[in-house]
This record gives structure tokens, sequence and C-alpha cells, in this order.
């Protein structure tokens, strides 16, 4: 759960504090709060957290711990985040209800 928190609140700042700047920059598009929104709550499952974790030494004291929230978090993208995406987009109104 640490994890998944800790993952959630830097994407958190990443899109909506770290993106901003970017967005003033010449020739870069706008990009709503809404389109925000999605790009936050997608994420990605986390393939390169993944294989950095399988790819720690059994001798490092916490490799379990490691790969357990590396696991944790992308179980949580792909069963919680990835269903959810589309009922996000219908409510903030971004896709069609078909």
């Amino acid at each position: 759960l640490i994890g998944i928190g800790a993952v959630l609140v830097t994407r958190l700042l990443v899109v909506f504090v770290l993106l901003s700047p970017v967005l003033w920059l010449p020739r870069i598009a706008s990009m709503s709060a809404t389109h925000r929104s999605v790009l936050f709550w997608g994420g990605s499952p986390g393939v390169v957290t993944l294989a950095l974790a399988l790819s720690l030494p059994l001798q490092l004291e916490a490799w379990f711990t490691v790969q357990s929230i590396a696991y944790g978090v992308v179980l949580f993208a792909l069963f919680i985040q990835g269903p959810t995406i589309a009922f996000l987009m219908k409510r903030l109104k971004l896709a069609s209800s078909s």
C-alpha cells in the first residue's frame, strides 16, 4: 500500500505540477485538467519496474520487499486502474457511452 501511494503521489506531482511549465513552452499543445486526470490515472503497468526489481541480487537484504512492492504496484495498475479508466473518461466526458 505504501508503494501504491508513493507511485500515485509521485505521478500526481509530475502530471499536475512538473508538466505545467512544460506546457507554457512555444509550440507545445495545451492540455486541460481533465486530460491530465486521465494521464494521471492511466499510468503504466510498470514493466520496467518489474524488470529492475527482478534484476536485484539475492544477497541484497531487502530484495523480497522491493519485489513485493513492485508487484503490488503493477497489479494495482492492471486490476484497478486499467478497468476503471473507461469509467473515468466517460465521467469526464472524454469518451462516448458506446
